[in-house]
């Protein structure tokens, strides 16, 4: 038994222990099917920032409150993907690709994911 718990220590630690989660440093908020519409943008699926926390990853490129949020890495968000459940599968120091809308204007911006400790 010690040497099975031992194994799974070593080759699959993130079973017994909490891994560190990427962080962006937003808030967030989704938007709807029908602000999405009357704002044109072509998915109610992302996630508008509200706040952005200081030296943050957020922070550090440059995001700005009501940027919506729309594709990590170019994967859109949808309605069982969303902002939250994509950055689940990054972790601190992990670079990506963050796609977003500002002002009517689509852009996009690498950012390297923090954590909440940093």
């Amino acid at each position: 038994m010690k040497k099975i718990l031992l194994y799974l220590l070593v080759c699959a630690p993130g079973i017994f222990l909490a891994q560190e989660k990427a962080y962006l440093g937003v808030y967030s908020n989704t938007v709807g099917k029908e602000k999405a519409r009357l704002l044109n943008f072509e998915s109610p699926y992302g996630a508008y920032i509200t706040k952005i926390i200081s030296n943050s990853a957020a922070e550090k490129s440059e995001l700005e409150v009501f940027d919506y949020l729309y594709a990590i890495n170019d994967e859109n968000f949808s309605k069982d993907r969303s902002f939250s459940h994509v950055m689940r599968d990054y972790q601190p120091g992990d670079q990506v690709k963050l796609s977003f809308v500002r002002n009517g204007q689509t852009m996009s911006r690498q950012v390297t994911l923090g954590s909440r400790a940093n």
